[in-house]
């Protein structure tokens, strides 16, 4: 009988870490939605500068729409992410939310003008560029997308540095946000 008692005060243990370290990683999952948000924004982000840096070459407009397509490739995962981090709104802590309502609207106007880009150059023959139009709405998904991405960042570490904090603040015995 007293073996027993070892056993099940190690089992009640090993089951509160599991449980503990279930619910971090729980609270943990819509942060790392987060950072691979970020992360996409700054690949898309990146492909439309290569996009912006290749027109400088004087490309054709078919591989103005190869790097469109990258860009796209982008859009659609970000949508993903999108779409997870909203599924998830009722989980998400009150900064989670406000990064995602911040970067929502910016993601959108980059894919939207990543749509015209497109457009644009379904419907003209003439070299993209020559068109200023073309090259604004180009610069504006590369401006759209990294603002985006360096916003996350932001509020990534921004929390990430709380965390430090508090975990500092216990480790000096210290009072919550003394």
């Amino acid at each position: 009988m007293n073996r027993t008692i070892p056993w099940i005060a190690s089992a009640l243990l090993f089951t509160a870490t599991f449980s503990q370290a279930r619910s971090i990683r729980a609270a943990n999952e819509p942060r790392a939605a987060l950072r691979q948000t970020e992360a996409d924004a700054l690949k898309a982000a990146s492909d439309a500068e290569d996009l912006e840096r290749a027109r400088q070459n004087i490309l054709t407009n078919e591989t103005d729409m190869e790097f469109l397509m990258q860009i796209d490739d982008d859009i659609h995962r970000l949508g993903k992410d999108v779409a997870h981090l909203e599924s998830e709104q009722a989980s998400l802590t009150p900064w989670e939310r406000e990064a995602l309502m911040k970067a929502v609207p910016l993601l959108r106007d980059a894919a939207s003008n990543a749509d015209q880009a497109v457009l644009f150059l379904k419907g003209n023959v003439a070299p993209t560029w020559t068109s200023k139009a073309f090259q604004s709405n180009t610069e504006k998904i590369q401006a759209g997308f990294a603002q985006a991405a360096k916003l996350l960042r932001n509020y990534l570490k921004l929390e990430d540095t709380a965390g430090r904090e508090e975990q500092l603040r216990q480790n000096l015995g210290l009072k919550s946000g003394s």
